[in-house]
């Protein structure tokens, strides 16, 4: 007798909202299920782009990151949504 292997229904990130923060962590949406994520540490307003390292490695991506590809890592997503709901 075999058994089904029950999946949970996936929720999606939260695109970030306004403007990102210098030492937050972000998901990058292209990164997929592979979970690319990496730490801002610099911001470029005029381009709308973010440089991220790698919280473990330390190693800097190799392209910036444009602001709608940031996504809220889970973690940080519950206080975020909960603080955008109370404004």
């Amino acid at each position: 007798m075999s058994f089904k292997k029950r999946k949970r229904p996936v929720r999606p990130l939260v695109p970030v909202i306004g403007v990102p923060e210098i030492g937050r962590s972000y998901h990058a949406s292209w990164g997929l299920h592979h979970g690319v994520v990496g730490k801002c540490i610099s911001i470029d307003h005029d381009s709308k782009t973010v440089v991220l390292i790698t919280p473990k490695t330390k190693v800097l991506f190799k392209y910036p990151v444009k602001w709608a590809e940031l996504r809220y890592i889970r973690s940080n997503e519950p206080t975020m949504i909960e603080e955008e709901k109370s404004k």
